[in-house]
């Protein structure tokens, strides 16, 4: 287990990212899954907080 989000995760779980995080943190997950780069979740969210 390396804490990498995966396509699978952020589908099972969209409806929860964007009703406590925003649509932007959906999306934000749905970019890194298609297009990279891997990273955790954690990672997104806190760049966004910044």
């Amino acid at each position: 287990m390396d804490g990498v989000i995966k396509g699978s995760d952020v589908v099972r779980h969209a409806r929860l990212i964007w009703r406590e995080f925003g649509f932007r943190a959906l999306m934000s997950c749905v970019r890194a899954c298609v297009v990279g780069p891997r990273t955790t979740f954690l990672d997104l969210i806190w760049e966004r907080r910044k």
